[in-house]
C-alpha cells in the first residue's frame, strides 16, 4: 500500500496500531476480538485523524477508509485462525459451481422474467418501487437494459440444476473506487427458504473476483430488516461495513441500508 506524503503519518498510525493489535494474542485476548478490532481500525484511524462529524466529512474521507481496510483485510487473513474461513468459502464456491451457472437474460426468459417479478413480495427488499404491474413490454426492457454498458454493469441470470431461479448483478460505477464493485442479487419466491442464496452469492463473488482481477472489494446494501440477506451475506464471508440512514427512497419513504463488503484476500481466488 503506497501512502500520499499527506498521508503517511496516518497509515504510520494505522500500521502502529494494528502491530499492538496482533500483539494482543500474546495476552490472551480471543481470534474474533482481533478480528473485529483490525477490521474497524482503519475507520476508527481516519475518523480520529479527520475529526470526521457530518455526513458531508464521512464522503470525504471514505475513499482513505477503504485503502487501509485493504491493509487491515490482508492482516485479518494472516491470522492463524482465518485459514480454516477462506477454506471454508473456497469449498463452499467449488462444491455450488457443480449447481449453478451464470448467463445473461434473453427474450426466451421473458414470461419467466414476469411471472417472478410481477410480485409485490419480491420487491419488498428491493432498493427500487415496484412497478406494478410489471408487464411485458416493461420487462423487456430491463432485459435490454441488462445486456447493455457492459462498463456499468454484469447482469446475469442464475440457473440451479438447470432452472433459473433469480438474478445477480455486479455494478463496476456505484463506487467512487475504482477498485469496488457492488453486487445485488434476488432469488424468485419459489426457491426461498433452501438455502441457494447463499451458494450462489458465494460462487458468484468468487467468480467476480477471479475474472476481474482489478476488483479488490464488492460491497453490497442491505435494506434494514431484511435479515435474511444479512445472514446470506455474513455466510459468504461479508462483513459489516456501516449502516447508511435514509439513504433509499421508496415509495415516498426514506430508508437506510447496511452496508456490507468482503475482499479478494478473503477468498482463496486462483
Amino acid at each position: 500500500m503506497v501512502a500520499s506524503e499527506e498521508h503517511q503519518d496516518l497509515f504510520a498510525c494505522f500500521e502502529r496500531l494494528a502491530t499492538e493489535v496482533f500483539a494482543e494474542a500474546e495476552s490472551g485476548a480471543t481470534p474474533s476480538g482481533r478480528e473485529r478490532r483490525l477490521w474497524r481500525l482503519p475507520k476508527n484511524v481516519v475518523y480520529y485523524y479527520h475529526n470526521v462529524i457530518t455526513r458531508e466529512d464521512m464522503a470525504r474521507v471514505r475513499p482513505l477508509v477503504e485503502k487501509l481496510r485493504h491493509r487491515a483485510v490482508e492482516l485479518i487473513n494472516e491470522l492463524p485462525e482465518r485459514a480454516e474461513a477462506r477454506a471454508r468459502l473456497a469449498e463452499l464456491a467449488r462444491s455450488a459451481q457443480e449447481r449453478f451457472t451464470f448467463h445473461p437474460w434473453s427474450m426466451g426468459d421473458l414470461e419467466l422474467f414476469v411471472s417472478y417479478l410481477d410480485n409485490a413480495a419480491m420487491w419488498a427488499h428491493i432498493p427500487e418501487d415496484y412497478p406494478e404491474p410489471l408487464t411485458l413490454e416493461m420487462a423487456a426492457t430491463l432485459i435490454e437494459a441488462s445486456n447493455e454498458a457492459p462498463r456499468h454493469h454484469e447482469v446475469h441470470a442464475v440457473r440451479w440444476n438447470g432452472d433459473v431461479i433469480g438474478q445477480v448483478r455486479l455494478q463496476f460505477d456505484s463506487s467512487p473506487s475504482p477498485d469496488s464493485a457492488e453486487l445485488s442479487y434476488w432469488l424468485a419466491q419459489p426457491y426461498w427458504n433452501r438455502g441457494l442464496t447463499t451458494d450462489f452469492v458465494t460462487l458468484y463473488t468468487y467468480e467476480s473476483f477471479r475474472t476481474h482481477p482489478k476488483i479488490g472489494r464488492i460491497f453490497a446494501q442491505v435494506l434494514e430488516g431484511n435479515d435474511s440477506s444479512i445472514r446470506v451475506l455474513e455466510k459468504a464471508g461479508y462483513r459489516q461495513e456501516s449502516f447508511e440512514y435514509h439513504n433509499v427512497e421508496k415509495h415516498g419513504r426514506k430508508l437506510s441500508t447496511h452496508v456490507f463488503s468482503v475482499y479478494d484476500s478473503d477468498y482463496l481466488v486462483g
